[in-house]
Formats: C-alpha cells, sequence, structure tokens
C-alpha cells in the first residue's frame, strides 16, 4: 500500500518476515516481534532516503490492508488484521484486547483474526492511537480514508456474528461472511457508526472513500444474489452462482441510511480495488474482470482483450451516485 503527501513523501506499508527489514534510528519498533508483522516507511521525495521505517507486530501473525491514508500533518494511518494478543494498542482504544477465539479446522486451531486500525505520528517515532476491531470470527480492515475533521472511516470484511456495531443499517451479519462499514473518532476512542453490508453469500469492501460532507463511499466484490441495493445502477447480480460482482454503495453523512448501493458486473468474475473522489464527487475505482459483457460506457477499449481478465476502470458522477 503507498500514499503520497502533499510535500511528495511517500509512505508504505506491507508485511514482512525479515528480522533485517531496514528500520531507522528512533522508530516506534525497530526488532521483528514474530513472523510476520506489517512495516510502516516513509520515503523522502526524491525517493533517496527513508524518514522512518518501522516495524508494526506483536507475537502472532499479522498482515497489511489495502488502502492507508495520511492527514494534513503528516500522521499515517495503517490497518489489516492480527492475532497477537499483543499487538501495540494505546490506552482508551475502542477494543484494547483481542477478542478470543479459534480459526481453523484441528490441528491448526489457531487464534482468529481481527482488524487493527492505527495512527502513527509524523515522525514515525510513536502511536497516536491503535486500536483492535474485531468478533470471535476472522476480520480484517482493509480501506480507510479520512475525512477533513479527523474522523477515519474503514471498511472491510469479517466472519463474526459479534463484530462491533454501533447504529447499524445492518445489524447482524446475513451469512457467510459480510462486508462492514465504520466511522472512528478523531480520537480513536470511540465508534460514531459501524455496520456489517452483506447478502447470504460471501462479501468483502476493498477500499473506502469520504466527501467533503461526510458521506462515505464502499467499494468491493459480493457473490451474494441479495446484497442490499438502493437507487440502484444495476439492480441484479449478473454472474452465476460462483462468480463475484463490484458493488459501490454511498452513505449519507450520518451514517443511517444508504443514498444508492448498486452492483456492477458482468457474467464473469468482477472484482474492485480503492476507490477516489474528485473535488466536485465524481467518484472512480478500478479493478478485474474476466467479463466480455462487463457493462461499458464511452469506453477506451470496447472489448475485453482475452485471457482470464483484463483490468477496468469506472467513473460514477455525482448525479447518478448521489451527491458530493
Amino acid at each position: 500500500m503507498i500514499e503520497i503527501d502533499r510535500r511528495g513523501n511517500a509512505y508504505l506499508q506491507g508485511t514482512t518476515f525479515s528480522t533485517d527489514f531496514p528500520t531507522t534510528a528512533g522508530a516506534f519498533q525497530t526488532a521483528l516481534a514474530s513472523p510476520p508483522d506489517t512495516y510502516v516507511a516513509k520515503v523522502n521525495p526524491a525517493g533517496n532516503a527513508l524518514v522512518y521505517s518501522t516495524y508494526l507486530g506483536g507475537t502472532g501473525f499479522e498482515a497489511c490492508g489495502s488502502q492507508i491514508a495520511v492527514d494534513r500533518f503528516g500522521n499515517v494511518y495503517v490497518n489489516g488484521a492480527t492475532n497477537s494478543t499483543d499487538f501495540p494498542i494505546t490506552p482508551g482504544a475502542i477494543q484494547t484486547a483481542l477478542v478470543p477465539g479459534t480459526c481453523g479446522d484441528p490441528p491448526d486451531t489457531s487464534p482468529c483474526l481481527d482488524g487493527f486500525l492505527t495512527k502513527l505520528n509524523a515522525d514515525g517515532t510513536a502511536l497516536v492511537y491503535s486500536t483492535y476491531l474485531g468478533g470471535s470470527s476472522n476480520e480484517i480492515v482493509l480501506g480507510t480514508a479520512l475525512d477533513p475533521l479527523g474522523n477515519a472511516y474503514i471498511s472491510g470484511f469479517t466472519f463474526s456474528t459479534d463484530f462491533p456495531t454501533k447504529n447499524p443499517i445492518q445489524p447482524a451479519n446475513a451469512g457467510g461472511g459480510d462486508a462492514y462499514v465504520a466511522k472512528v473518532n478523531p480520537a480513536g476512542t470511540a465508534l460514531v457508526y459501524s455496520t456489517y453490508l452483506g447478502g447470504s453469500d460471501f462479501d468483502l469492501s476493498s477500499g473506502t472513500a469520504v466527501a467533503r460532507t461526510g458521506k462515505a463511499y464502499a467499494v468491493g466484490l459480493t457473490f451474494s444474489t441479495d446484497f442490499p441495493t438502493m437507487n440502484p445502477i444495476q439492480a441484479a447480480k449478473a454472474g452465476e452462482a460462483d462468480t463475484d460482482d463490484v458493488f459501490v454503495t454511498l452513505f449519507n453523512a450520518a451514517g443511517n441510511g444508504i443514498v444508492y448501493s448498486t452492483y456492477l458486473g458482468g457474467s464473469g468474475y468482477d472484482e474492485s480495488g480503492g476507490v477516489v473522489l474528485d473535488p466536485v464527487g465524481n467518484v472512480y475505482f478500478g479493478g478485474l474482470t474476466s467479463s466480455s459483457d462487463f457493462p461499458l460506457v464511452n469506453p477506451f477499449q470496447p472489448t475485453f482483450g482475452g485471457g482470464f481478465s483484463d483490468a477496468f476502470v469506472a467513473k460514477i458522477s455525482p448525479r447518478e451516485g448521489g451527491g458530493r
């Protein structure tokens, strides 16, 4: 994962098994706790030096998500999944302990993974806040975005029936693993809202974005024929039972209603990655498709190129998508 700040510094998060991964003096965690750990690094604008580089992990397993965020002060918000009971967590966080649970088939009954969200200060020396977020089964935080007030919006997926919710639009896991969307207050001490988002099959949100007004977008993939839709561009899942479609969902600013939610896909596999907004509220996202009938408008490439999958890029206008 990579993000760029206004000065051109690049921020990276990834996963490493290395005991000799390059870290900087004074960094938050200079030694591998147990493989694999995540790492966070800041590279200067010229790309020829580390501003800082740190491990981030405990004595269990860590994996990184797919989207990080940087605020105007240079604090970086990173995410992922962990089953470490000693993952670095700050006092007063939303969830200060890993939720007990075992996952996998005997004899591999490892502790289940909880998601995590960590805010690292601008010089990489300390945590501003860090919290677990999860229930008694597996989940991960994949996407993170920020509003101008410092609220963090996160999304991912969970298999837990006891995932922490607050003021949810969808209070229960619909089955098979659901996506979720949550808003975290600026201090990292409370959920503003948190909701499941999904149908009776597997659903995953890979990225999120937030408008200036506080409306939050979630994109991802769904195998569910009953994924919640509202004012959709595409009302029904296009593929067979064993294929997935992209979804795009826009929440209102309060997080208590959906402005629109739509499928987007063809008869093959369709999956989306990150999502970004422009200043006037157009939403842009991309991903992969194996569908020769993927829905197209004004295409640069009008036909499927062949092989297993092609990349795609899509833009939804504010008029189509419910505003800024």
